[in-house]
């Protein structure tokens, strides 16, 4: 079994290979090559066009405020932050945040994201670990001849284009083949989530709450009763989070969203512990 650490790994050259088919997509204006100011915008294009909870909670943090379509100007006094994205897809440099590394697939379009949803399926990292191993070892070749029948250099870039689709076609069978066979979605009870069928017969379980698409993080999220003895913070950090539903607060043991509202959840603060718990 990989460690995480080598899992991470395998999630970045996924994201890079899918980078490389982004250059020959819609949006290749923004990736051909990729800089700061054109990621920012990229990054607006993206948000536009759907995003996932994963995707506006890793935006919130990297930037440290929520992604909106009125923050514009905010987000483009940090554009710097973007600039070890962009080394990163060049091939300058590591990129060793993680949620840099969610964001940066958020903007090449993987779908596999964020880190935890593809560390979910460990069989998948193993097998495209397998996949580039044998590539490096010659065993598997996207183009077998160093110089074609007319003696021509075959080009570089179309080579690693169909290096790149041969990696990403991979990973979609062998993840296509695990989710036929698993439940797919999840239904909050409650108190937490379930993981249920798509159709209609795991829409039944929990009757007036709606079916959403399985999120491994979303998933770890549970409603917490808190006393004035409950452990609010560690080493500074709040543990508890929440929202406010009909003007009174509801506690979680994570971030996420609230289940029913969808609204982003709060770190806890002394001020609504003193008003609300004390």
């Amino acid at each position: 079994m990989k460690t995480k650490s080598e899992q991470l790994e395998t999630y970045k050259n996924a994201i890079h290979a899918q980078f490389l088919l982004e250059q020959n997509g819609p949006f290749a204006s923004y990736l051909t090559p990729p800089s700061r100011a054109k990621l920012r915008q990229l990054c607006e294009e993206r948000f536009k066009n759907g995003a996932t909870k994963d995707d506006f909670w890793s935006f919130k943090l990297v930037f440290g405020f929520d992604y909106e379509a009125s923050n514009r100007n905010k987000l483009k006094e940090q554009t710097d932050k973007f600039r070890p994205i962009e080394t990163f897809l060049k091939g300058e440099t590591d990129l060793m945040d993680k949620e840099a590394i969610n964001l940066a697939a958020f903007l090449v379009n993987f779908q596999w994201r964020p880190f935890q949803n593809f560390m979910h399926h460990e069989h998948v990292g193993e097998k495209i670990t397998s996949v580039e191993n044998k590539m490096s070892a010659g065993t598997i070749q996207a183009s077998t001849p160093e110089r074609d029948y007319i003696g021509r250099k075959p080009n570089r870039k179309l080579l690693k284009i169909l290096i790149s689709t041969f990696l990403l076609v991979t990973i979609g069978i062998l993840m296509g083949r695990k989710l036929i066979n698993e439940e797919k979605c999840m239904q909050w009870t409650g108190m937490q989530y379930e993981k249920v069928s798509c159709d209609e017969s795991g829409r039944q379980n929990f009757v007036g709450n709606h079916t959403e698409p399985f999120e491994v993080q979303q998933f770890s999220l549970r409603r917490v009763e808190v006393t004035p003895s409950t452990v609010f913070f560690v080493r500074g950090k709040p543990v508890i989070w929440y929202a406010k539903v009909n003007g009174k607060p509801e506690f979680f043991n994570q971030s996420g969203f609230h289940p029913e509202t969808g609204k982003p959840l709060k770190p806890i603060t002394p001020y609504m512990i003193a008003k609300w718990v004390k």
